[in-house]
């Protein structure tokens, strides 16, 4: 359980623009930080700055301030709440920390706060949204555009490949590190809840990066077979398997920053990767309109006597119909990565 301060503080107009400031704040979501951040950790955010702080010295402020009876446990909690993050120092071979930013905690607040992030009205939401996908597009344009042009960047490279449901079962059977699952941060951010939210299956690595959701104490453990359960549920409710580095996401078109990028880049069938074409038999088709429900890019639809349409250019190579066609109409044709 997370710890809750028992002290209540004011705080002035400028302590907590000092500490938006340090935060990173946008300007225009300033009210919203505002349900982000409780008045005790702005003071602790304005008090640190954006100098790197030993644990010492944060306990100093806590009681300077009178934030917290337990200092340590209030440190603790806005660590784990992404209010403020930890530091390796290999020289001293010490933990410091210093100040998180509003990048980081948005999607956490929506993952894991969604009763107060509801009250966030759309319109804002979607500003949010849109502020954070640009500076997440940005830290992917150059590799995608690389990608379009055949090659890969040796630093940094965003691999993301489109696996079938069988695919995706094996990569859960051949991994030997633990399985976590943690909500869905593009559709908790887009308040989009259509779909399964649990629905990013990560595996050990993130246990390395000390400031991962899974160090700071989210998500929940899975057995093999319950994540292989989560995979089939995820698939019949129409989210795609992608291949990350850190696991399977399980996406969807209308929320996901990844294909929004492929849409704006026109990097269809690249980022992600699709290593199948969709081949639809028509002969074998019964119009029962599954894979009109599940595709996310319209790829399948309704003509208007009712007969089911595909349309190659729309589609993305998910596979998600194929698993999901109970007549074997729709087969699955390997093809050379990205094509």
């Amino acid at each position: 359980m997370p710890y809750i301060s028992e002290k209540r503080v004011e705080v002035s107009d400028e302590v907590t623009r000092k500490a938006l400031i340090v935060f990173e704040t946008p300007k225009e979501f300033y009210n919203q930080a505002r349900l982000m951040i409780t008045n005790e950790e702005l003071v602790l955010l304005a008090a640190m700055g954006v100098e790197t702080r030993c644990l010492d010295e944060l306990c100093s402020i806590v009681a300077e301030f009178g934030l917290a009876d337990d200092a340590g446990g209030f440190i603790d909690n806005a660590w784990r709440r992404v209010i403020i993050d930890k530091i390796e120092d290999m020289e001293a071979n010490a933990i410091k920390y210093k100040a998180a930013n509003f990048y980081n905690r948005f999607p956490v607040f929506a993952q894991y706060e969604p009763e107060i992030y509801s009250t966030v009205p759309k319109h804002i939401m979607d500003a949010m949204c849109d502020w954070e996908y640009e500076i997440y597009l940005g830290e992917r344009r150059k590799n995608v555009l690389y990608k379009l042009k055949g090659l890969e960047l040796d630093e940094k490279t965003h691999r993301i490949d489109f696996l079938t449901l069988d695919e995706a079962m094996q990569v859960i059977d051949e991994c030997e590190t633990e399985i976590n699952v943690v909500p869905c941060d593009c559709k908790a951010m887009t308040y989009y809840h259509h779909k399964p939210t649990d629905g990013c299956i990560n595996f050990g690595s993130d246990q390395f990066e000390i400031n991962s959701q899974r160090n700071r104490g989210y998500g929940r453990k899975l057995s093999k077979e319950e994540a292989k359960e989560l995979l089939r549920e995820c698939g019949k409710a129409g989210l795609m398997h992608c291949g990350v580095s850190s696991g399977i996401c399980n996406c969807d078109g209308p929320s996901c920053f990844n294909l929004r990028i492929a849409a704006e880049l026109e990097a269809r069938r690249v980022f992600p990767r699709a290593h199948y074409s969709i081949g639809y038999r028509r002969d074998k088709c019964t119009d029962c309109g599954i894979c009109t429900k599940i595709c996310n890019f319209n790829a399948f639809s309704f003509t208007a006597y009712r007969e089911v349409r595909f349309d190659p250019d729309k589609c993305y190579g998910c596979t998600i119909c194929a698993d999901n066609c109970p007549e074997n109409a729709i087969r699955l044709e390997k093809t050379s990565l990205g094509g």
